[in-house]
């Protein structure tokens, strides 16, 4: 299983996002996705990661990827979480700290209903039938 890395979900005006801020998004969404596969048994498929030089500045397709992912997250748990709506990047327009927050909240949200899910489970024993 991929680490969890702590996000930055206080981002103010004043913060630039980073290579390595895009990196943790990526990494975090790849956790989420292991954890998933290990708690529910579901194998999300999501999109690969096109940021991997920590000096790459990241492209409308990057960020595009990075709400496609949050998307097929979201629709993992749609029917008992409600996460932030993703947007579609135009070549004109880039993050700002608004959606750092919304990206990295919601992977943090989301990490933390799948750890207290994995807690709420109670082991009650083995079944035996027959």
């Amino acid at each position: 299983m991929t680490d969890w890395t702590q996000p930055k979900t206080n981002w103010t005006r004043n913060d630039y996002i980073n290579a390595m801020d895009f990196l943790r998004v990526f990494s975090n969404m790849e956790h989420i996705q292991d954890k998933i596969a290990a708690y529910l048994g579901n194998n999300v498929i999501l999109a690969e990661n096109t940021l991997t030089d920590e000096y790459a500045l990241p492209v409308p397709a990057s960020i595009n990827t990075i709400e496609r992912n949050l998307d097929t997250l979201r629709a993992v748990m749609s029917s008992m979480l409600l996460f932030p709506a993703t947007e579609t990047w135009p070549q004109t327009r880039n993050p700002d700290y608004t959606d750092a927050n919304r990206w990295e909240s919601f992977l943090w949200q989301f990490n933390q209903y799948l750890d207290a899910m994995a807690s709420a489970w109670h082991y009650s024993g083995e079944l035996f039938a027959g």
